[in-house]
């Protein structure tokens, strides 16, 4: 639960703590507190989250069983709550969806103009397809991290979206073998103007 401490000096005043009931395909929040300082969402979160854990006798019964996220993420696609339009998602993922088919979901993406980061262990727990994760991350001007989970901490500040939202430069490009490529130029609006970038970089699309 460290990695909620990442975002506890952000913009956002209030993270939820939220699990996924996989038996009845919805969304659970823990709590929703309020909080007088900026440093209490971080750890009214974390308490809340360790004094509701889910129960282990419900998790999957074998590895064969596919990651719900990609329900989760379409459950946020069609929540009437809370805007989608610009938001950031960070996910850290422990075990892989069974499906790959994802273009009706990157469109939405794209269209609504969210933007995925991924952090993926490297030894799952289940699932078949890492490549899907990957591709929703990498169309949606994310990132896809593979990555030890004793390290998940350390990768989530640097693939921090949600502290650094606003996205400037995205480029995929294709590599193999020796050589090399020119990226397109990143034009700034106000190159006179000193502003510090965060740069975020991966260079293969699967784990060890």
């Amino acid at each position: 639960m460290q990695n909620v401490n990442q975002f506890g000096r952000t913009r956002y005043p209030k993270p939820p703590p939220r699990y996924y009931d996989e038996d009845n395909k919805r969304a659970v929040e823990v709590c929703v507190p309020s909080y007088d300082s900026i440093f209490e969402p971080a750890e009214t979160a974390n308490a809340s989250i360790h004094t509701h854990l889910p129960d282990p006798s419900l998790g999957f019964p074998s590895s064969d069983f596919s990651s719900d996220i990609l329900n989760i993420l379409r459950d946020f696609l069609s929540n009437t709550v809370a805007p989608i339009c610009g938001s950031r998602i960070q996910i850290l993922l422990k075990r892989y969806p069974n499906e790959n088919y994802t273009s009706t979901l990157i469109e939405t993406f794209q269209s609504n103009h969210v933007s995925v980061n991924v952090i993926t262990s490297n030894t799952p727990s289940g699932g078949l397809f890492h490549q899907t994760m990957y591709e929703i991350a990498t169309r949606t001007n994310g990132v896809c991290a593979f990555e030890d989970e004793a390290y998940f901490n350390k990768t989530s500040y640097f693939l921090n979206q949600l502290e650094n939202p606003y996205i400037l430069y995205s480029v995929n490009v294709p590599v193999s073998g020796n050589g090399s490529v020119v990226l397109p130029p990143l034009t700034v609006k106000y190159p006179t103007y000193y502003c510090p970038l965060w740069v975020a970089l991966t260079v293969q699309d699967h784990g060890k």
